[in-house]
């Protein structure tokens, strides 16, 4: 199998994993697959089906595809603070100003940065 054919073959039905919550209850399980955004998140988080809901969820490939629309709302979503970060420029200005402030600090050779 190729990794793609491991996402695909056989079809995955994330109901198994509602299941096991109900058929296990001493054991904690976590929904990973298929899940791209936190909304996707949220419907497994409670009630699936008439099936109790899963401990935990991971978004995997929605964050990498798309991290700032994942990320960009994670804060929020989780019930903390609004979105620091009003644009992707914004978060890359404040980390080049991190970085400048870092790079003072490094203990390197000059030649071992090239």
């Amino acid at each position: 199998f190729s990794t793609e054919q491991n996402r695909t073959v056989p079809p995955l039905d994330v109901s198994v994993a509602h299941k096991l919550v109900r058929d296990l209850p001493d054991c904690t399980f976590a929904l990973n697959g298929q899940l791209k955004t936190l909304e996707d998140c949220a419907r497994h988080l409670v009630e699936y089906e008439d099936l109790p809901p899963v401990h935990s969820c991971m978004v995997g490939r929605g964050a990498w595809y798309d991290p700032w629309k994942v990320l960009a709302t994670a804060d929020a979503w989780l019930g903390g603070e609004e979105n620091p970060a009003v644009s992707r420029r914004s978060v890359l200005d404040s980390y080049l100003a991190y970085a400048n402030e870092q790079y003072p600090l490094l203990d390197v050779a000059e030649d071992a940065l090239y």
